[in-house]
């Protein structure tokens, strides 16, 4: 179905089950994510300086 719709896998994994066992395993993955995106500190909050890129 990805070929047809021109998309790729969120993960390969090396993984040919063809039941969408890759769509299962992404799940877990992509609430983590959310998870450190949603709660993770700001650097003002844990009182860290800001980064400043060098150059």
């Amino acid at each position: 179905m990805l070929e047809e719709l021109g998309l790729k896998p969120f993960l390969t994994c090396g993984m040919c089950l063809g039941e969408g066992t890759g769509a299962v395993a992404a799940i877990p993955i992509l609430r983590m994510a959310c998870a450190v995106y949603n709660d993770m500190s700001t650097f003002a909050e844990v009182e860290i300086e800001e980064y400043k890129h060098l150059k």
